[in-house]
């Protein structure tokens, strides 16, 4: 066990051990915070800079740049915009070799997910986002919310390759 008494952790300072206590006696501190408030702070949220202040900190940083800027995480809209950045952006994405890898991007504007939102809102019940030109990339102009039918029959199968593009199969 490590005395931690008087060291400093980000912006607390350790004043004194604390009783053990909960599932496994976890050992615990009184910390002073720069701000004069005094808390109490596990070891290893310490020593691994999990915990860094009484909680004065990240209200600082929520007042000049909010960590949630839409309320939308959780939400279908969302869970679309991640999907498809995961299969043009990233190649480990199982899906990335049928669109990232053949090319197909997403626009600059759509990086952001308020954008993204802007031009397409919300995500109605029973449908997902479609390219409209399959072998088009994600962009306004070219993307809409489609049922799973509507989806099936805009495959690149059955779309007439554009000149230029070589088909996949």
């Amino acid at each position: 066990m490590y005395d931690l008494t008087g060291q400093r952790y980000n912006r607390l300072f350790v004043l004194e051990r604390e009783p053990s206590r909960g599932v496994g006696k976890q050992i615990y501190w009184k910390c002073l915070c720069d701000c004069d408030n005094v808390t109490i702070v596990d070891s290893w949220s310490l020593r691994k800079n999990r915990t860094k202040s009484c909680g004065c900190w990240q209200q600082e940083v929520r007042g000049k740049t909010p960590k949630v800027k839409h309320n939308k995480y959780n939400t279908r809209v969302y869970h679309s915009w991640e999907q498809m950045k995961q299969r043009c952006l990233n190649p480990k994405a199982t899906r990335y070799p049928t669109y990232g890898g053949l090319g197909i991007t997403v626009c600059e504007r759509w990086l952001e997910f308020k954008n993204f939102y802007e031009d397409m809102g919300d995500r109605p019940a029973g449908k997902t986002l479609d390219r409209i030109n399959p072998y088009g990339n994600y962009e306004p102009n070219n993307c809409r919310w489609a049922t799973y039918k509507e989806q099936v029959h805009n495959r690149r199968r059955n779309y007439t390759v554009p000149e230029g593009v070589t088909p996949l199969c």
